[in-house]
């Protein structure tokens, strides 16, 4: 089958979020003898096509999602890539299927009767706003739809949307626990046995605020902790939004910044989850954790004990103190008694890391959700 996977950013190493997911998936269709054209944005010093690792990736500066809607809809580059591709079926990724680019596509599938499957990850900016709603099954209601969590298929249906839940998949053998994050300790100067919890910087909404007040009192009982602190983990990313100045400014102003370790873009991210013992994700926006964290995923796949907040669809993958520690948003206190008992109690941490590792390769392995998603796929086309 020739697949066409949209996807707004792709480039090397696949490293976060959607970008993994869309990796993931067209790696193990292609293992499973499918054609995949993997078709996105153009960057400065990408080439407009190449091969690597056995994926044939076309470019277009159309799907860059930045750039103004009225740019969006000029499809003309696009449609005459789809044709000349001779696609079976088109999968987006894209964010902003909804806006301009989901004009543009599916105009597409329509010219070409290509069938055309969305891939709903996160939360639509025009759900804010009531009078533009209407929009919203103008284009879903025309494609398949796939929610990547329950949540957001129940999200979806109280809009009238119809959709099929399919998780996005994990590659277990990428992320696995075999993998020694002995060489990031020793660059990064931290001791053998000090404990070690990795937090993947973002916007506020990710929960930094509490994350620093519970850091006062974990230092405080724990001085020997560490703190690996990751603003992105993708090279395509350069902007911060700020929270590293604010991370850094904070954390002398709570005289823990000793404990603290800056790491910015990388491209071995999944040798910092191996040199960490606990992951977090104090996230406070309900909005912004329809899709599963990946990083939690991540950490979890490498049998990681994850320490992560009761909002959007997190409950779905994480049970309290079963395969992580669930606290409430915001709370500070919480947070920091989680993260001493964790650091405290390693045969606590293990058990959790072990549960969420099997929870992982049963539920979320990438060959698992790939032949779910392609028994979808065959029965569209």
């Amino acid at each position: 089958m020739r697949i066409g996977i949209l996807v707004t950013e792709f480039a090397p190493p696949w490293t976060e979020g959607v970008r993994n997911a869309a990796f993931g998936m067209a790696k193990e269709l292609i293992n499973i003898k499918n054609k995949v054209f993997v078709i996105t944005s153009w960057y400065d010093g990408l080439k407009e096509f190449e091969m690597i690792n056995k994926l044939k990736i076309y470019r277009v500066p159309n799907l860059i999602r930045q750039i103004p809607i009225f740019k969006t809809i000029q499809i003309n580059p696009l449609l005459r890539l789809i044709k000349m591709l001779d696609l079976d079926v088109i999968v987006s990724y894209i964010r902003s299927f909804y806006l301009g680019i989901g004009i543009g596509l599916s105009v597409i599938s329509y010219l070409t009767q290509t069938p055309l499957i969305h891939i709903v990850h996160s939360y639509p900016e025009l759900l804010f706003r009531k009078n533009l709603r209407w929009i919203l099954p103008l284009f879903f209601n025309r494609n398949t739809v796939v929610s990547s969590t329950k949540h957001l298929k129940y999200k979806l249906a109280e809009l009238g949307i119809p959709s099929h839940f399919v998780p996005i998949g994990i590659d277990t053998t990428r992320f696995s626990s075999k993998i020694n994050g002995g060489k990031i300790r020793q660059e990064l100067g931290i001791l053998k046995d000090s404990p070690v919890v990795f937090f993947s910087g973002g916007p506020h909404t990710k929960g930094i605020n509490a994350f620093l007040k519970a850091l006062e009192k974990v230092c405080s009982k724990h001085p020997e902790i560490t703190i690996i602190f990751n603003k992105r983990s993708s090279r395509m990313y350069l902007e911060d939004w700020g929270q590293i100045a604010y991370f850094k400014e904070s954390s002398e102003k709570l005289d823990i910044a000793k404990n603290i370790r800056y790491i910015g873009a990388r491209d071995d991210i999944i040798s910092i989850y191996a040199a960490s013992d606990i992951i977090i994700l104090p996230t406070v926006s309900p909005l912004r954790v329809l899709a599963y964290p990946l990083s939690l995923l991540e950490g979890m796949s490498m049998g990681k004990a994850v320490i992560t907040t009761e909002v959007g669809s997190i409950p779905e993958i994480v049970e309290n103190k079963k395969t992580g520690f669930l606290v409430n948003s915001g709370d500070s206190d919480e947070l920091a008694n989680a993260i001493i008992t964790l650091v405290e109690d390693r045969s606590l941490r293990q058990k959790l890391g072990k549960n969420a590792k099997i929870l992982t390769q049963t539920k979320f392995n990438i060959k698992t959700v790939t032949n779910e998603f392609l028994k979808l796929i065959e029965r569209i086309v």
